[in-house]
């Protein structure tokens, strides 16, 4: 997909992801900051599968099953969504994704254009998940002591 020129000076100095995947999920164009927070140059990823590179072998074929049903029936079921994703040097991101498909005349997929944020340090992210485990934590505790104190009675 080309870019404009404008447009790609604007994209590739932006603070945040942007991605071009084609229907069978080769990455396309990512801009600067995907290269930044993934830890690759372009020259590396252009041309791979985004799934093979990118998302943690646990999760590789349960979402590039669903991703693949998404383009070939042409609904946008991951217009927004998170996950989670692994860098060159195996750190694990969270990226928050919002999406949109490019259709051809005929209405089929061509490409998907994914805009991302990278959360793993945010609230919504790494400590979001800290602050839930903790508060759970409390809860449990407050728990077991209720269930000890009945049984005294």
């Amino acid at each position: 997909m080309e870019l404009n020129y404008n447009f790609k000076k604007f994209v590739d100095k932006a603070k945040f992801i942007f991605i071009i995947l084609n229907n069978e999920g080769t990455l396309e164009y990512l801009n600067d900051e995907a290269c930044k927070v993934f830890e690759y140059s372009k020259e590396e990823v252009i041309g791979k599968n985004w799934f093979d590179i990118f998302l943690p072998e646990c999760d590789r074929a349960k979402l590039s099953y669903s991703w693949k049903q998404s383009i070939d029936s042409g609904q946008e079921l991951f217009n927004n969504y998170t996950n989670n994703l692994i860098t060159k040097y195996d750190k694990k991101r969270i990226i928050e994704w919002n999406n949109s498909f490019e259709k051809d005349k005929n209405g089929f997929v061509k490409k998907i254009i994914s805009v991302g944020r990278d959360i793993t340090n945010s609230s919504h992210g790494l400590e979001g998940n800290i602050k839930i485990l903790f508060s759970l934590n409390e809860r449990i505790k407050e728990l077991n002591f209720f269930y000890s104190f009945s049984k005294l009675m």
